[in-house]
C-alpha cells in the first residue's frame, strides 16, 4: 500500500527564526513542526526530542538532520523507517527534491485503526456467513438424505406387503431405483466435494469419444431425473453442431459427471418447458457442451455465487428446491482442474444457459504460408 494517498497538505508550521519558547507547548501537543521560510520553502521538521535535547532559543538552532521519504514508497517502509528514526513524522521529498508534505505517524495509525475494524468486522461476517451455511448444510444434508430413504422404504414396503397387479409393480420397481439413484448421486457428490478439496483429483483424457453418443446415453439418465422430480411438463431434447464423425479426447467418467449435474439442475429448476443439451463446436473445431433450460433462471447478482458449495438461489421462498447445492460446485471445480472453462448466460422468468470445455482449447494450427508469411 503506497503512501501518496496519506500525505497531509495541511501540517503544523514554524519558521526558522521562531523562539522556541513561543511554540514549545503547542510542540508537546502537535509533536512536530515543519519549518519553513521564502515563500514555504522547507528548511526541516523540528520534534519535541531535538528541542529537549538542544536547549537553544530559536528553531534553527534545534533543527536536526531528519531522514525523508519518497512519494512512491510503502506505508510499511515508512513504518519502519519512523521506528528506526524515532520520529514522530517524515517529510515526503520528491526526486526533483521538491517538499511533497508530511507523513505522521498518528495519521498512520488512525489509518491501520480504520483498516483493523474493517477487517475485523469483514472476519466477523465471513465467520458469521460461514456458520450460516454450515448450519444450512446440515439441515439440508438431513432432509437430502431422509427424503429418498422415506421413499425407498415406502415403495419397498408397497412391493413386499401389498397385494398390487404385476404389471404395476413395474411402476414402483422404476421409481424405486429412480430413488436410489437419487441417493448415490448424492453421496458421491459429497465423497468428490471432499477428494476435489482435498486437492486428490487427476484428470487423464484418455478416453476418445462422440460426443452424439455420449448425449445419447445421458438423454435415458434426463428422462429418468425428469420422473424422479415429478416434471412430466418438461420436454428433454438434444442438439449437435458438429463436423461429421467428430470424436475428441477427454475422460468420460468426469465429462458424464458434469453434463448429469448440469442436467439435474436445469430439470429441477424448470417447472414446464424444455431442457435442451448438446455440443457444437468452435470456431476452432473444439468441442463445446452445453445445458439450456426455461426455468426460473438466476439473477445477476447471484450468479458468480452459484458455484460456491451449498449456495442454494431460492427464488421461490415458497417452495424448496431439492438439492445440496454441490453440483455446480463439483461440475466447475472439475472443469478448473481440466483447464477447461465453464460460463453461463441466464435472465429472471426466461431461464438459463450453461456452456463449457474441458481442457485447453486448441489453437488452429498455422499453414505453412501463416507460418513463412506468404500471402
Amino acid at each position: 500500500m503506497l503512501i501518496k494517498p496519506y500525505i497531509e497538505k495541511e501540517y503544523p508550521t514554524t519558521e526558522p527564526f521562531t523562539g522556541i519558547n513561543i511554540i514549545e507547548e503547542e510542540l508537546k501537543e502537535k509533536k512536530f513542526f515543519v519549518v519553513m521560510e521564502n515563500k514555504n520553502s522547507f528548511q526541516g521538521l523540528l520534534t519535541i526530542s531535538d528541542v529537549f535535547e538542544r536547549r537553544k532559543k530559536l528553531v534553527t538552532d534545534c533543527l536536526t538532520p531528519k531522514p525523508s521519504i519518497s512519494p512512491n514508497s510503502t506505508i510499511h517502509q515508512a513504518l519502519e523507517l519512523m521506528h528506526s528514526a524515532q520520529t514522530p513524522a517524515l517529510p515526503v521529498i520528491d526526486s526533483n527534491q521538491q517538499f511533497c508534505g508530511v507523513l505522521s505517524m498518528t495519521k498512520l495509525k488512525e489509518i491501520f485503526k480504520y483498516y483493523e475494524l474493517n477487517r475485523t468486522q469483514n472476519f466477523e461476517k465471513k465467520i458469521s456467513l460461514s456458520q450460516k451455511i454450515k448450519e444450512q448444510f446440515f439441515r439440508n444434508l438431513s432432509h437430502e438424505i431422509r427424503t429418498p430413504l422415506n421413499a425407498i422404504q415406502g415403495l419397498t414396503e408397497v412391493l413386499l406387503y401389498s397385494d398390487i397387479p404385476d404389471e404395476e409393480k413395474g411402476n414402483f420397481a422404476g421409481m424405486l431405483h429412480a430413488k436410489t439413484d437419487e441417493l448415490l448421486l448424492l453421496i458421491d457428490s459429497l465423497l468428490n466435494l471432499s477428494r476435489l478439496q482435498a486437492g486428490d483429483f487427476s484428470f487423464s483424457p484418455d478416453d476418445v469419444v462422440k460426443p452424439s453418443e455420449v448425449c445419447d446415453n445421458l438423454e435415458i439418465k434426463a428422462n429418468a431425473l425428469k420422473e424422479a422430480f415429478a416434471k412430466s411438463q418438461v420436454s428433454i431434447k438434444t442438439s449437435f453442431s458438429l463436423p461429421e464423425n467428430f470424436s475428441l479426447k477427454t475422460n468420460l467418467a468426469y465429462l458424464q459427471e458434469i453434463m448429469i449435474h448440469l442436467l439435474s439442475n436445469a430439470i429441477k429448476f424448470t417447472d414446464q418447458g424444455v431442457v435442451e443439451f448438446g455440443c457444437f463446436a468452435d470456431e476452432y473445431q473444439n468441442a463445446v457442451f452445453f445445458v439450456k433450460d426455461t426455468g426460473t433462471g438466476i439473477p445477476l447478482e447471484n450468479q458468480a455465487s452459484i458455484f460456491n458449495a451449498f449456495e442454494k438461489i431460492e427464488s421461490d421462498h415458497s417452495r424448496i428446491n431439492p438439492g445440496m447445492g454441490l453440483g455446480l460446485t463439483l461440475a466447475s471445480k472439475i472443469i478448473e482442474g481440466a483447464g477447461g472453462k465453464i460460463w453461463l448466460d441466464s435472465e429472471p422468468g426466461k431461464g438459463s444457459a450453461f456452456y463449457f470445455f474441458l481442457g485447453p482449447k486448441q489453437k488452429p494450427k498455422e499453414t505453412k504460408s501463416e507460418k513463412t508469411g506468404l500471402n
